[in-house]
């Protein structure tokens, strides 16, 4: 069993910013130090679960090269792997475009069972019975609906809201809209999945989990706006509303997955040295690309890499993730 100081460790693995997006600008204070408890809590609470529903929602649409980036769905597939080990049946959900590389994905892996692929429609505006059912959700580089006056009042925070700042900063065109990191408008289609929420928070049994890397995913509203906005460039406009029971913040969202999915494994003795195995990840996805739609998210090239970062620097985490896992059951 995994003490607090190893999921401490892992969180520590994974709250780094490589990609200089302002995610550890005042330590004291940052995106990492926001909600550091989350992450082992998200942990815990995954691991009480005993032969659950999990939804796991992913998918974030680049509009110049028409698909979804290579962040997200690597991370959902680890995660649900590794719930499926522990006895939970997962659905992954999203739109066309990912369902598409998450597809070729299971496939190549002899399609694991356990793990179902959901469509989500943009016209879909009520929770299906089967988003209804999850005993969690985990949002795993989904995009959110950026602030407005009435959501920034509502903001959980120890002090007043900045209501005055955010109307000088914020023009009302990017209110409640889905945003890049550049801070452009995405205007794409989705589902609607965030107004899903309360139907979810209103079950005894459900929780959320939300895991991003820039400010402007679900699960990014329990932060601050302010926090956001001080930190990340252009994280005033961008900064999502939404919040997740948990939240967890990560310098590449994949990190964030597979450091939950190895604080699972070391909460409940599962097996998962092969699910952070950087070798046969890379072979996968880089199978995944010239099968399927798919671009890293900051060059817009389809290439296996994420978020312009070359894959030593994935692998490294990956590797690092399951040097700790040896800490807690050896292979």
């Amino acid at each position: 069993m995994a003490d607090q100081f190893v999921l401490d460790r892992l969180y520590a693995l994974v709250a780094q910013d490589p990609g200089g997006r302002g995610l550890a600008r005042q330590a004291d204070q940052s995106l990492f130090s926001a909600c550091q408890s989350d992450f082992a809590d998200a942990c815990r609470a995954l691991a009480s679960l005993q032969q659950a529903s999990v939804v796991i929602v992913t998918g974030f649409y680049i509009p110049r090269s028409g698909c979804a980036e290579t962040d997200g769905p690597p991370g959902a597939i680890v995660l649900a792997r590794m719930l499926v080990r522990c006895g939970h049946r997962v659905i992954l959900a999203g739109e066309q475009f990912v369902l598409e590389p998450l597809t070729v994905a299971l496939e190549i892996l002899g399609r694991p069972a356990g793990i179902a692929l959901q469509a989500l429609s943009p016209a879909c505006m009520d929770p299906p019975d089967w988003f209804r059912q999850a005993h969690s959700v985990v949002f795993i580089e989904r995009p959110g609906p950026a602030h407005s006056v009435e959501t920034l009042a509502m903001q959980k925070r120890t002090g007043p809201a900045p209501a005055e700042r955010f109307l000088e900063e914020v023009a009302s065109v990017h209110w409640l809209k889905l945003h890049n990191m550049r801070g452009e408008i995405l205007d794409v289609p989705l589902c609607p999945v965030e107004r899903w929420l309360s139907a979810v928070g209103g079950s005894c049994a459900a929780f959320t989990v939300g895991l991003g890397d820039g400010g402007n995913e679900i699960g990014m509203g329990k932060i601050p706006w302010e926090i956001i906005a001080d930190r990340v460039p252009l994280g005033g406009c961008l900064a999502c509303h939404v919040a997740t029971d948990y939240t967890i913040v990560s310098g590449v969202s994949n990190w964030g997955a597979y450091a939950l999915a190895t604080g699972l494994a070391c909460l409940t003795g599962q097996a998962a040295h092969d699910l952070l195995d950087a070798d046969a990840e890379c072979r996968l996805w880089h199978e995944v690309v010239q099968r399927a739609r798919l671009v890293d998210g900051v060059t817009g090239r389809r290439e296996w890499s994420v978020d312009g970062l070359p894959w030593s620097v994935h692998a490294a985490v990956m590797t690092a993730l399951q040097e700790q896992l040896f800490t807690c059951h050896p292979r």
